[in-house]
């Protein structure tokens, strides 16, 4: 029997993306990160909280399905992650989708099938998530900034796709 498809949830930050896969109990991929854990989070839910040795020997393994850098900080997932059926799950950003299709263009098709969905929110109600994590007004700012450059192209390139689902909340 195949593993269900994996869901690919992208969203801006505060969008609600973990509360979402809370409410659904979906078992989420935790992203490898090399960057500070927050007060509000527990090693292995959200993420693994790492180090470079670790990024580097994932990436020389070539075992990195996904990336992304933020502020400096990476963001992974390896294929061992990605093909678990323990998780149902993965919370990424505009360029760790680009990285999925191109580690698809080098390697084939994966084992396990995935689907995109798209969560939108308002900035009011982003803004309102990001401070109940902890986040300050500074770093939300950046976040905002960040994420109208990261969403831009993905947002032009789901225009009229139907293979990519999305849901305003």
């Amino acid at each position: 029997m195949r593993p269900r498809p994996m869901i690919l949830l992208v969203g801006k930050s505060g969008t609600g993306k973990n509360y979402l896969c809370q409410c659904l109990d979906l078992e989420s991929i935790p992203s490898y990160t090399t960057r500070p854990m927050r007060s509000s989070e527990v090693q292995g839910r959200e993420h693994i909280f790492t180090d470079m040795d670790t990024f580097k020997k994932h990436w020389e393994a070539k075992k990195v399905i996904a990336f992304t850098c933020y502020c400096n900080n990476n963001y992974w997932a390896t294929c061992d992650d990605f093909e678990t059926t323990r998780h149902d799950a993965y919370i990424i950003d505009p360029e760790g989708i680009k990285f999925i299709k191109e580690y698809e263009y080098v390697n084939g098709k994966m084992k396990r099938a995935y689907s995109i969905v798209y969560l939108k929110a308002s900035i009011l109600r982003r803004i309102i998530n990001m401070r109940k994590r902890g986040d300050s007004y500074i770093n939300i700012f950046k976040r905002i900034i960040n994420d109208t450059k990261a969403f831009k192209e993905f947002e032009n390139e789901i225009k009229g796709n139907t293979s990519i689902s999305v849901i305003q909340v």
